[in-house]
């Protein structure tokens, strides 16, 4: 006889932690540049909002066990029982490991120095962007696929993700909660304030400290204070205590900040790493000034174009309108774009029997065969304008030539190529103004640049020259 099975249901948060690859938390030296990299972007969209230059400081101290256990109010654990280790410790030494290995058996500290081995990070991001309210530190946080970014527009983020998953790596790797200190823009503070700083903060700090249930996917606030804010600061500030392996992807990271600084040059970013030695030896210190101080627009929340819709979105946009009737909604309400009335009464006529100009939308749609009809029209009429281009927020030529020739120094510079890098064709590949670091190569633009292009009719040798792709 068969096992009988059982059907389990899982929140979302217990579906990423079981697969964190899928977030970018493959091994402990990315999942710690997959931190850094969501709590920078983060701070990058809260500064865009208002308009105001970004000002990101990134800190990254390395931690050794014996401060973690510190931390913990846990003492040093001393083997009681040898022989519960002997098995462990033979099989190293049956793969070769050298006999000054032995020694690291008795200091974990030095043995979880070598390179790719996990240690223990505190990531301390600070901004100077919108802040966020108290009331919604806990869900934009501490709960999954819960965000902002829904929606028909440019985002550096949408899923709700990011954040989040930093807090998910935490808990898993640490188990330590994430601390947030935030200050949104005080209240009354009109227009009289400098642009580039933007509006002072209120006159207190929120101080949240924040876990997670994993299983019922809901924020935990352990603690809930307000201090005071002398400096007026705005912003957010976020530490996370991580795993990570800071010697495998130190080089990653650098990378992944400079290129942020090519395609943001509007930004000034800076990184302070502390080794765990404690001599500064192994210290690092980035810094990437502005260049400049012109914020791209905000990108504006638009509408699905019609050809785009199926049958599954258009019955959701029908059932949650605000709209009371069937041409109000396809020409004002804000769901759909590139109708004007005139035409939406021209669709709705084209529909044939069944359909009435003053339908109930939310009645529509629970009819599935009205509902099919509707979408299969909407994507074959030609008629409608192409979608909008407020959605979208281009770095533009103006900022993307300042950040080339800031960071790359090239000899000369167009919006789409740069004589300054180290290989022959190097491609600098950036998705939302994210530099894509990872699967070089399997790109459109990579594959036309290096196949399609004739570049001798540019009077360019690849043999003698560099050249950058953007």
């Amino acid at each position: 006889m068969a096992p009988r099975e059982t059907v389990q249901r899982k929140s979302a948060a217990e579906f990423f932690t079981e697969n964190q690859n899928i977030a970018g938390f493959d091994n402990p030296g990315k999942s710690l540049y997959t931190t850094i990299r969501e709590l920078v972007e983060n701070s990058l969209d809260a500064a865009e909002s208002l308009g105001v230059p970004p000002r990101v400081e990134l800190t990254v101290q390395e931690l050794s066990q014996r401060e973690i256990d510190g931390e913990r109010g846990m003492q040093a654990m001393d083997r009681i029982d040898e022989e519960l280790f002997a098995e462990a410790a033979g099989a190293k030494k049956k793969k070769g490991r050298k006999k000054k290995d032995d020694d690291e058996d008795e200091d974990p500290d030095r043995a979880s120095s070598k390179k790719g081995a996990m240690l223990y990070y505190r990531v301390t991001c600070r901004d100077n962007g919108c802040g966020m309210r108290r009331a919604q530190i806990p869900d934009a946080l501490g709960r999954v696929l819960s965000g902002s970014k829904y929606g028909v527009r440019q985002t550096r983020g949408k899923f709700g993700l990011g954040a989040k998953m930093a807090l998910i790596w935490s808990k898993k790797s640490s188990g330590f909660p994430v601390k947030v200190r935030t200050a949104v823009a005080a209240s009354g503070a009109g227009d009289d304030y400098d642009r580039e700083a933007g509006p002072p903060g209120a006159a207190h700090v929120s101080q949240v400290t924040l876990d997670i249930d994993i299983q019922k996917n809901e924020p935990n606030v352990l603690e809930d204070s307000q201090a005071p804010n002398p400096e007026r600061w705005r912003g957010l500030e976020m530490e996370v205590v991580v795993g990570g392996a800071w010697g495998a992807y130190k080089s990653r990271i650098a990378t992944y900040l400079r290129q942020l600084a090519i395609i943001t040059p509007y930004a000034a970013l800076s990184l302070q790493f502390r080794a765990a030695d404690g001599q500064g030896k192994k210290d690092v210190a980035l810094r990437f000034e502005r260049r400049s101080t012109k914020v791209p627009p905000c990108p504006k929340k638009t509408g699905y174009h019609p050809s785009a819709v199926n049958e599954l979105l258009l019955q959701q946009l029908l059932r949650r309108t605000t709209q009371k009737t069937l041409v109000g909604f396809l020409a004002r309400g804000g769901e759909l774009s590139s109708i004007s009335g005139p035409l939406a009464k021209r669709v709705v006529a084209e529909c044939g029997g069944g359909f009435r100009d003053d339908d109930d939308p939310r009645a529509l749609g629970d009819d599935a065969k009205k509902v099919s009809r509707l979408a299969r029209l909407l994507r074959e009429v030609k008629l409608f304008p192409p979608p909008s281009g407020d959605c979208l927020s281009p770095v533009g030529e103006y900022n993307l030539r300042l950040g080339i020739e800031k960071e790359l120094r090239p000899e000369s510079a167009c919006p789409w190529a740069a004589r300054a890098s180290r290989t022959t064709l190097n491609v600098h590949r950036f998705a939302n103004r994210i530099p894509l670091l990872f699967e070089a190569g399997a790109d459109v633009v990579s594959r036309v640049a290096k196949t399609k292009v004739k570049w001798g009719a540019y009077k360019i040798d690849l043999k003698k020259e560099k050249v950058g792709i953007f």
